[in-house]
């Protein structure tokens, strides 16, 4: 398929449900192959299954392991990357004075996995 993202590769984390699979999409229609992530198997899929020239990987970014397991996967199916777009987002309703210090460790660990699926 020819198009702006012709033979380029793109992996897309949190890809399972909004901006994240709209981002997918958009790179898919214009040609390239998207690795599609997401905490969720069942969203993941449902993309993947979706759009062509992609594949799906569970991965949650906060992990490491998951994440080099979600890399080595995309290299091996596509050859490399090209494109990655560290999207998977958390979102909580507890107000800040009824945080517990464990939920916010667990937000900074999350705003890590940038760094995590970049490197």
């Amino acid at each position: 398929m020819a198009g702006l993202l012709a033979d380029k590769v793109a992996v897309v984390t949190g890809a399972g449900a909004g901006i994240g699979a709209a981002i997918a999409r958009a790179y898919a229609a214009e040609g390239a192959r998207v690795l599609v992530s997401d905490i969720d198997p069942g969203r993941a899929d449902a993309l993947s299954a979706e759009i062509p020239n992609s594949i799906a990987v569970v991965a949650d970014v906060r992990d490491e392991h998951q994440v080099k397991n979600m890399v080595a996967t995309t290299v091996e199916s596509f050859g490399g990357i090209d494109i990655v777009v560290p999207n998977a987002g958390i979102a909580t309703t507890v107000p800040l004075a009824q945080t517990s210090y464990r939920q916010w460790r667990d937000l900074l660990d999350f705003l890590d996995h940038g760094f995590r699926v970049d490197r």
